[in-house]
């Protein structure tokens, strides 16, 4: 999609696990659910990349040249 409207695309990748409390959070208090609180960081970060669900996409826009 990004390819046919002039954009390279560099780097694309999956991202993000929601990992808190959504009572404690919409009061901006920050406690991890308590599945993901003796996650270790590494293994939470290896989990994003495969279940998470924001799709990140780095590209460059090149303009096709005139003919």
């Amino acid at each position: 999609m990004l390819e046919k409207r002039g954009f390279r695309v560099t780097e694309m990748f999956v991202e993000h696990i929601f990992p808190w409390r959504i009572r404690d959070y919409v009061q901006y208090r920050y406690v991890k659910v308590w599945y993901l609180r003796w996650l270790p960081e590494p293994l939470f970060r290896r989990l994003e990349r495969v279940l998470g669900w924001h799709l990140c996409a780095t590209a460059t826009y090149e303009p096709a040249s005139p003919r």
